[in-house]
């Protein structure tokens, strides 16, 4: 594994930020780390960096104590802070060129251009950083993180202030560097980029790992079951939709136009159901859609519900799980 915590605690003035997480991100994984304001994501990213030092608990990374850890450790890491730290007297190209001397870059000059094309930098890479756009100056700061070819890579909102197109190609860049089997460890706010990007989410709440899984399966554990459309042929009578609702599972049957909408319990297949009820008066089906709630979605869901049975009830037989007050979240991986 690349990264490990067991059981690590941080308190500011007395307040714990962090409660006793344990958290593993496997070699090749990308993680998202997931919660409001203040609910310790940063202060995480941190102390897997060794910039902060847990008050109890273990941290390793590649095997190693971050702030025991040597250079030849510490280069296998790529940083993107909260805050971006830029020279602004240098142009990107002089500035990853900097860097990557740093870090003793195998091919500094290749990995400087290659890097400023997969960011699409081109046009910019020979102006000074100084009169560079919020978004450009993001774009160098991540490339910083990356000049020198790291195994892993610790974001912390990566794509903030970034605009359609430009958080496009770090998704492509991120999708990529995961493909050739670097791990990433990012906290985000855009939860739909971390639905695209990531293996696994967990969700922090209070300083500890409320829940945790892949994203569809969170969906599964915590949403409230599948949306299924079914189109029409013609606009929905009222006899139609009344027979769908009286199909026992279906909840929140309403019609819009040609279209009927309704939710079902998450694994249950009623379509076999709703189409014979519907050809029986009379109907004729284009097609059916079904989708599981987003990871906003779910993530609205969980953050504003209080830490109950329901939770542990529906994660029974999911994959993800909800994760106990007084209990780590993963330690036994």
């Amino acid at each position: 594994m690349t990264i490990v915590l067991e059981n690590v605690a941080k308190a500011y003035r007395g307040k714990a930020v962090v409660a006793g997480i344990c958290l593993t991100v496997n070699r090749g994984e990308t993680y998202g780390l997931l919660g409001p304001n203040g609910a310790g994501k940063t202060t995480i990213l941190r102390m897997v960096l060794g910039t902060e030092v847990p008050d109890a608990g273990e941290i390793r990374v590649f095997g190693e104590r971050p702030r025991r850890s040597g250079w030849l450790t510490r280069r296998r890491i790529g940083v993107v802070s909260e805050h971006q730290t830029l020279y602004p007297h240098m142009t990107p190209r002089e500035y990853l060129a900097y860097f990557g001397e740093l870090y003793r870059a195998d091919r500094l000059k290749a990995q400087v251009d290659d890097v400023i094309e997969r960011l699409g930098m081109n046009s910019f890479a020979d102006r000074r950083i100084a009169v560079l756009s919020f978004g450009m100056r993001q774009k160098v700061n991540l490339a910083r993180a990356l000049v020198h070819g790291p195994d892993l890579l610790i974001l912390d909102e990566p794509i903030s202030g970034l605009d359609p197109g430009n958080i496009r190609d770090v998704r492509d860049l991120l999708l990529q560097e995961k493909r050739e089997g670097t791990t990433l460890l990012m906290s985000s706010h855009i939860l739909s980029e971390v639905e695209r990007t990531s293996d696994r989410v967990g969700i922090l709440h209070n300083g500890r790992i409320f829940a945790e899984g892949p994203a569809t399966a969170l969906a599964v554990a915590f949403g409230e079951g599948e949306e299924l459309r079914i189109e029409l042929q013609r606009e929905v009578q009222q006899e139609w939709l009344q027979a769908v609702s009286q199909i026992g599972d279906v909840r929140q049957a309403r019609a819009i136009g040609s279209t009927i909408t309704c939710r079902l319990p998450s694994g249950k297949d009623l379509r076999a159901a709703i189409s014979q009820a519907l050809t029986q008066h009379g109907a004729t089906i284009v097609g059916f859609e079904s989708r599981h709630m987003t990871l906003e979605e779910t993530y609205l869901t969980i953050t504003t519900r209080a830490l109950d049975g329901i939770f542990a009830e529906r994660a029974k037989h999911a994959v993800a799980k909800p994760v106990a007050e007084n209990e780590c979240s993963d330690c036994s991986r």
